[in-house]
């Protein structure tokens, strides 16, 4: 894992900012893991390396609109992008997998994250209007 870390764990988001991680019952963030937070627009960066497009697995399904990305070499999945359409309209994705994340840039604990609130999507049956929820939906995990 440390020859692939260069491709997937120099980020600079702030997963604070939001104070919420979310958990989605779909089959791909259940089985892979994913544990997401939403970092603010244009703050996540992928540094290294600059072709990061071209190196990293992509892989899309149903209607192939969120690309998950993924390191071809572990298997990591640490962030995710695309749009989903809902009531018409077009709303841009960009998540983080905190499980993916080796620490802060600056070196410092990354304690205050122990105060972050895990939230639930029911993305399984594509059931996104019903919200966040505070326990897993149906086939979800805490």
């Amino acid at each position: 894992m440390a020859d692939t870390s260069k491709h997937h764990d120099t980020i600079t988001p702030d997963p604070g900012h939001k104070a919420i991680m979310t958990k989605c019952n779909c089959t791909i963030c259940r089985k892979s893991g994913n544990l997401l937070t939403q970092p603010e627009p244009g703050t996540l960066k992928v540094l290294t390396p600059p072709n990061w497009r071209k190196v990293l697995g992509d892989y899309t399904f149903g209607e192939k609109r969120i690309h998950h990305y993924f390191c071809p070499r572990c298997g990591v999945r640490p962030f995710l992008e695309g749009e989903f359409e809902m009531g018409g309209e077009k709303i841009p994705v960009q998540r983080l997998n905190m499980l993916s994340v080796d620490g802060r840039a600056d070196g410092q604990d990354m304690v205050e994250l122990k105060k972050i609130k895990v939230k639930y999507f029911a993305g399984r049956d594509d059931e996104w209007t019903r919200g966040l929820g505070d326990e897993p939906y149906e086939g979800g995990t805490w």
